[in-house]
């Protein structure tokens, strides 16, 4: 039961960091709809001084608005761009993230946390996979073990006994295979 819960809390710190990236990604795109909305509000105020322009006595006061207004969309535009290449990294180190715990979740969910080999599921994964290579012609072998005796180690050992046979037990196929 040790075991199982181990690999449970496994499991489930990852899909918990993989929620995190999630809401990493939500926050990243708030600050990208912000970021939008500034801009969009820095335009329609311009916007609004320009059309007041009719009331320019002057080509100079009229030019010097004009400079004045384009100065300042370009420096909007420009702190846009950096938050936007901000955003994109933030995305993409993220996504990158994600992808990182997806691997190891799928891993986690397919091996045994003690022996570290091929659990149930990852049993059935592989066995899966290899009949489908079978019918493009490929051959393949399966092996079924047994460990006769085990549960007597577990019965006068004690449990522990039983992990570590089990451990040594793995180790002679991962070497062996």
């Amino acid at each position: 039961a040790g075991v199982a819960s181990k690999q449970q809390n496994a499991v489930d710190d990852l899909i918990f960091n993989v929620d995190e990236s999630l809401r990493n990604l939500v926050n990243t795109l708030d600050t990208a709809l912000n970021a939008g909305d500034s801009i969009a509000q820095s335009a329609k105020a311009s916007s609004r001084r320009l059309r007041s322009l009719q009331e320019v006595e002057s080509f100079d006061e009229w030019k010097a608005v004009v400079q004045n207004e384009v100065q300042g969309l370009l420096k909007s535009v420009q702190s846009y761009a950096e938050v936007s290449r901000d955003i994109h990294e933030t995305y993409c180190a993220e996504i990158e993230t994600m992808r990182d715990r997806l691997d190891e979740a799928q891993v986690a969910a397919k091996t045994d946390a003690l022996t570290r080999l091929p659990n149930r599921t990852g049993h059935e994964f592989y066995l899966h996979a290899a009949i489908a290579k079978a019918t493009e012609g490929t051959t393949f072998a399966l092996a079924l073990l047994d460990l006769n005796g085990f549960k007597k180690i577990n019965d006068d050992l004690g449990h522990a006994a039983g992990d570590a046979a089990l451990i040594a037990f793995s180790k002679m196929v991962k070497d062996v295979v």
